[in-house]
């Protein structure tokens, strides 16, 4: 994940070309953009993530070829590293929490409310979110790690109905040894 110092590769994926231009405004107003991809759907959305270093996704819930969540679902698995920030004509926020929720996006932004800073602040949150998230998988990876490759027996438990979750293979080998 780059600083906010660095070029930014940013992909706009709205299909209104006004909305468009009006993002690419904003976006590069206070960031060191490196280069603006915009397309209007998920299809060229896919291709861009597929051979770009794309560092933020600006992603509309409404385009030609994918409706409300399905448009963040269907790009998922490229987007894993990559802060999304929902946009949405809509001023009901469920599908857009739905996506913040079960589609890992950063942050939503209500078209009509838009403006230079609201962008630029979720922007930066997106960014420190997905970067802080990251640390939280990288901690859980190296605890997953130090649990299995520790030759004791070890196992994990649920704190409120004490129900083992998990054994590690050198504790069910020790208990058969006691058997």
């Amino acid at each position: 994940m780059r600083a906010l110092s660095e070029n930014l590769n940013t992909l706009i994926v709205e299909e209104n070309p006004a909305d468009q231009f009006l993002l690419e405004q904003l976006a590069s107003s206070k960031f060191k953009i490196g280069k603006i991809f915009s397309v209007p759907t998920v299809k060229q959305a896919k291709e861009i993530l597929e051979s770009s270093d794309i560092n933020i996704v600006l992603l509309d819930l409404s385009l030609p070829d994918s409706f409300g969540i399905d448009s963040i679902t269907s790009i998922h698995s490229l987007i894993q590293r990559t802060p999304v920030i929902i946009l949405t004509g809509l001023a009901d926020g469920g599908v857009p929490l739905e996506a913040l929720r079960k589609q890992n996006a950063q942050d939503y932004v209500v078209k009509s409310e838009l403006n230079t800073n609201l962008l630029i602040k979720s922007i930066e949150y997106s960014i420190e979110r997905k970067k802080a998230e990251e640390k939280i998988i990288a901690s859980e990876e190296k605890y997953r790690q130090m649990f299995h490759k520790n030759s004791f027996p070890m196992w994990i438990n649920d704190e409120n109905t004490l129900q083992i979750l998990e054994v590690k293979d050198a504790a069910n080998v020790t208990a058969w040894r006691l058997c």
